[in-house]
């Protein structure tokens, strides 16, 4: 092939690339300028004020222009076609202002005149004094939600703990007290046990094979004592109880006074907000409402974002707006359907899952590559082995995603909230009668480790036998079965702990590709002087060969970094939602809080494009938030590539 046709492909490549990226960089940056407000008169003698948005061409050839009029809450459509045969003037009033409100989006109008807010006498009425007002109407909204999202959410959350930890005892109550094994019984278990283990503990320091048999007599009478512990009596039981619900009681009744306080207070900062209006009037002379279902009741000040005379502006001043709405996008949560606000819940959920997977999927993918390089015996299953994993990079995404929600979220997830199901449960003989076998089949397995073959069967045997055990066990039942009871399940439902496994299952083989052949790279030759200089093969594949192929296990790190980050049908299926109460990382305890939903650029780029009320009022969030994801993957990415490059220099200066 001529060497001018495959620059010329290259060359159409490097082009679409750009001229997606700029597109995306254009639209998405323009997307916050403040543009000017313009007075449209019909020649019906209408006056629409708004702001044009673009111009198309009808079949005819007439020209029509998309105006953005907002004032949806007055029940027309915040987006109007306008004719230019329609049009008889058109020009950028200087007292036209722009309202950027909390609800109902922007409200485009004037200042209404005195006469008419006649329902208050202390609205503004000039632009210096709304400036004034909307800026303490700011103060009070952030303190009502600094005082909701603070003492207020804490209580709540102090109040929720204290009523389930209420019903637990009442819980363990209607258990009853009793069972276990009898005292005389549990006491020799625990003693014989812990002799067995001492006993197996120092033959393992004199490299004695027989300390395994020890070990395993010892631990098994010690789980007996553990699991068979002697309960309660009824009476004492029943004292603990009166105790500890005296206890919670006492702690909820003040919380439940330190909530109401709390609840006062925010009900008298509300009640003064109410006493703060604006008197701005529509083009037909109609004033903004506090809400649609009150439409005559004038808008409070706290309501309003920012309110901007556009056709005023000084270019500083454009600028000033321009990074003032970059600044509220990047650091406030989302507003009327995620089409306005900002999105930083999306970017904390998306950095948060990335990382999340990259921690999970990196050393899985590394350790199987250097089994299935360094110590498998290569043959038939180990070449069906890697024909297996090529295929899973070719499964559809929303198959993992399928598998997520049945394994992680109801199986895994209902374990951990629940318990067994209880068709499932064994009794307490047959239980213990497989583990007998399990523990058997362990140690035999570590006796017989000439036979290859036969360890690996056994191996196989009680690996199967120990999921048995914990699928079966009649001794757990779950970590919340409270909130479970409730119908608030924790881990059985989607979540950021399962949506970060299945991202890492979906990119397990890309990292495990890319390892292997970084390892396959790594010359024989350094392998040969590793052994030559009577180093073990662990001590060769863990100081040669896995520092060698660090690069290459860098690539899959980025490759498996770049599609987590943009995968959206999984993340439907196992956590990300349209918009989450709380950030899924906190500063406080555990600081990362693995069942909780989660926000996902990737999702939302979905969610505003195609299941928005208002599409064209989601247009530039589009553009924008598919802006800030390229950039956040591209970050991402070269962090990843610099870690790789100060790498290849280590290696290449011998440095190991």
């Amino acid at each position: 092939m001529p060497q001018w046709i495959m620059a010329f492909a290259l060359s159409i490549c490097i082009v679409m690339i750009f001229g997606l990226l700029t597109l995306v960089l254009v639209q998405g940056i323009s997307s916050f300028w403040p543009t000017r407000i313009e007075s449209v008169k019909l020649s019906s003698g209408e006056e629409i004020l708004g702001i044009p948005v673009r111009t198309t061409h009808d079949e005819d050839g007439s020209r029509q222009t998309l105006f953005r009029v907002g004032n949806r809450d007055l029940g027309a459509s915040p987006f109007r076609w306008v004719a230019d045969a329609d049009i008889a003037s058109r020009s950028p009033p200087d007292d036209a202002i722009l309202l950027e409100r909390q609800e109902w989006g922007i409200f485009i109008g004037r200042i209404a005149p005195g006469d008419a807010a006649e329902s208050s006498s202390d609205v503004p009425a000039s632009a210096a004094a709304l400036q004034s007002e909307v800026a303490a109407g700011r103060e009070r909204r952030e303190a009502m939600e600094r005082l909701r999202g603070g003492p207020l959410a804490q209580t709540n959350r102090e109040l929720r703990e204290v009523s389930q930890a209420i019903e637990a005892a009442d819980l363990r109550l209607a258990d009853g007290g009793g069972g276990g094994m009898p005292r005389a019984a549990w006491i020799s278990c625990l003693v014989g046990g812990l002799t067995a283990s001492v006993m197996g503990t120092v033959l393992a320091v004199r490299r004695s094979s027989r300390f395994v048999v020890l070990i395993a007599a010892g631990a098994l009478p010690l789980l007996a004592a553990w699991l068979e512990m002697p309960g309660p009596t009824d009476d004492s039981l029943q004292q603990w109880h009166n105790e500890r619900v005296s206890a919670l009681g006492s702690r909820y009744s003040a919380a439940a006074d330190r909530f109401e306080a709390l609840n006062e207070a925010l009900e008298q900062l509300q009640r003064e907000d109410q006493q703060f209006r604006v008197a701005i009037a529509s083009s037909g002379g109609v004033l903004a409402p506090e809400s649609q279902s009150n439409p005559d009741e004038l808008l409070r000040s706290s309501q309003i974002i920012r309110a901007v005379q556009l056709n005023t502006l000084s270019v500083p001043e454009r600028v000033g707006v321009f990074a003032a709405r970059w600044r509220d996008y990047l650091l406030a949560d989302p507003r009327e359907a995620n089409t306005e606000g900002g999105i930083f819940p999306v970017i904390v959920g998306t950095v948060t899952v990335t990382l999340l997977l990259t921690v999970v999927v990196v050393p899985l993918g590394v350790l199987a590559a250097l089994y299935i390089r360094e110590y498998a015996k290569q043959g038939v299953l180990i070449s069906i082995l890697r024909v297996a994993i090529n295929n899973l990079a070719g499964v559809p995404s929303i198959v993992y995603g399928i598998f997520g929600l049945g394994f992680f979220c109801y199986a895994v997830g209902g374990y951990i909230d629940g318990g067994p199901e209880p068709a499932l449960t064994l009794g307490r003989a047959a239980w213990w009668i497989v583990l007998l076998g399990t523990a058997s089949a362990v140690v035999s397995a570590a006796l017989f480790r000439s036979s290859v073959r036969l360890a690996g069967v056994l191996w196989a045997v009680g690996a199967t036998a120990v999921l048995v055990l914990f699928a079966t066990s009649p001794y757990f039942d779950g970590f919340f079965r409270v909130k479970l009871l409730d119908g608030e399940p924790t881990f059985g439902s989607s979540g950021l702990l399962w949506a970060s496994l299945t991202l890492a299952l979906l990119t397990l083989p890309v990292v495990i590709v890319s390892t292997e052949e970084a390892i396959a790279a790594v010359p024989q030759s350094l392998r040969e002087a590793s052994y030559g200089c009577g180093a073990s093969r662990w001590q060769t594949v863990s100081r040669v060969v896995l520092p060698g192929a660090m690069p290459g296990v860098m690539t899959g790190t980025i490759l498996a970094m770049a599609r987590g980050a943009g995968e959206v049908a999984p993340l439907m299926v196992v956590g990300a939602v349209k918009l989450a109460p709380d950030l899924p990382v906190e500063s406080r305890f555990p600081f990362v809080f693995a069942d909780r939903s989660f926000m996902h650029m990737g999702f939302h780029i979905f969610d505003l494009g195609f299941q928005s009320p208002d599409s064209e009022a989601a247009r530039g969030m589009v553009w924008t938030t598919t802006l800030l994801l390229i950039v956040l993957v591209i970050t991402m990415n070269l962090a990843a590539i610099a870690l790789r490059g100060r790498l290849r220099r280590r290696l290449a200066g011998g440095h190991f």
